[in-house]
């Protein structure tokens, strides 16, 4: 059994360019405040117990959205419909660091 620690993939760039842009969800009960969106972290990832996601595993969000996807508002959404979700405002953040030069094109949606 290997209980080697998987090194996960910082990037501080990734988590600051989160500040003062859009929200990349857009769920229901958006606020589209600016000034609240954060880089949030995939709950969905495969990163072992007590574990981060990598910083490639990111998505904008605003409070509510971030709220909702961490479960701490109740929402309509299934597991499965956050997932997907969070999926596509993944591609949306890392097209948005890519435009802000922080993201190769060929980085898009690769998750390291």
């Amino acid at each position: 059994m290997n209980l080697t620690k998987q090194k996960r993939y910082i990037n501080k760039k990734y988590l600051a360019a989160a500040r003062n842009q859009s929200c990349t969800a857009r769920l229901k009960g958006c606020s589209y405040n600016n000034e609240t969106t954060v880089a949030c972290h995939s709950p969905f990832a495969k990163s072992g117990i007590g574990q981060k996601a990598s910083d490639t595993e990111i998505a904008f969000l605003d409070d509510h959205c971030h709220s909702v996807l961490d479960r701490r508002i109740p929402s309509e959404y299934t597991r499965e419909e956050l997932k997907a979700e969070f999926k596509s405002a993944r591609k949306l953040t890392h097209i948005k660091l890519n435009e802000l030069g922080l993201m190769k094109k060929s980085e898009i949606g690769v998750i390291k």
